[in-house]
Parts: structure tokens; sequence; C-alpha cells
């Protein structure tokens, strides 16, 4: 998981600081508002790597399965009062069931 990580992590950052840099000598010409969609323009595909990322962990290392969950668990004092919440992701992998 650390490779897949770092690999599509390291394509997300160099896109963002490409188009970055890419895009500051230019900030007189292009103006304010076709400078906010290159930005978020490169903010959304930066964001897509995400998504390749995560597919590419469940193709490969997953089985082809991944299931996603949260565990919420609320703390609370002696009048019942709630005084943490605790969350954790948690992701589980395994291999696809063969149909029979």
């Amino acid at each position: 998981m650390k490779r897949t990580v770092l690999v599509f992590g390291l394509i997300a950052g160099g896109l963002s600081a490409l188009m970055m840099a890419g895009t500051l000598p230019l900030v007189d010409r292009i103006g304010f508002d076709k400078g906010e969609v290159v930005g978020y323009t490169s903010m959304v595909l930066a964001g897509l790597l995400i998504f390749f990322g995560i597919r590419s962990y469940r193709e490969n290392v997953g089985g082809g399965t991944m299931t996603f969950g949260i565990l919420e668990t609320t703390f609370t004092n002696q009048r019942g009062e709630s005084v943490l919440i605790s969350r954790s992701t948690l992701v589980e992998t395994a291999a696809p069931v063969k149909k029979e």
C-alpha cells in the first residue's frame, strides 16, 4: 500500500506543482476568473488520482474487492453527556467470491 500511495501521491503533487508553476507567471495576463478555473481544474485532476490510486490498490492487492466502513464510538461522562466521539475508517480487502 505504501508504494501505491507514494506513486499516486507524487503524481498528484507533481501535477499540482506543475500547474501552479505554469500559471504563476501568467497571473496578470489571464486574470482572476480564468485563474480560478485553471486552479479548480488542477485540483479536480489531482483529486482524480485518489480514485485511480484506490482502484489500483483494489485490483493489484485487494483481489478485486474493497470495502470501506466507519466505526464511530461515543464516550459519555457520568451525566450521559457526550464528551468525545472517535471515528475510524476501516478498509477491508478480500479475494473476489467465485460464482459456481
